[in-house]
């Protein structure tokens, strides 16, 4: 699939498809999804835009269980820097790779907008974001 936008938000929501609406089974493939710089400026229609095309991970809403019946659960960076499980009324800390997240289990991811270049500052490659399991 193929994804453009004509501009970016300051918090960039993205919802994953877990469910087949067909089997109405859910989908437990794996997906990798970067902590740091995530990058759209490939994807991004207006070349002009002032503003930085790099995000940065600060949650994830994580769903186990079927259609009929689940639990959600998050990890969220709080403002210390620091990240930690939210589980009912249970918070922990947690350990969260530098890099790159790998989950059969996420939901949806929140990212923030990173102060930086501006998309119209950068050399543009032609290539197109992927969200690969």
């Amino acid at each position: 699939k193929k994804m453009d936008l004509w501009s970016s938000p300051d918090i960039l929501i993205i919802h994953l498809k877990r469910f087949s609406q067909r089997t109405r089974a859910k989908i437990t493939s794996p997906i990798c999804y970067p902590v740091k710089d995530l990058d759209l400026s490939n994807v991004l229609l207006d070349k002009s835009s002032k503003l930085s095309p790099f995000y940065d991970l600060f949650a994830v809403s994580h769903h186990s269980g079927s259609m009929r019946g689940g639990h959600y659960t998050a990890i969220a960076k709080n403002k210390n820097g620091k990240w930690y499980n939210f589980d009912d009324t249970n918070v922990r800390p947690v350990d969260v790779p530098q890099t790159t997240m790998k989950s059969t289990s996420a939901y949806l991811l929140f990212y923030q907008r990173k102060p930086g270049p501006s998309l119209a500052s950068l050399n543009i490659k032609n290539e197109r974001l992927s969200l690969t399991p």
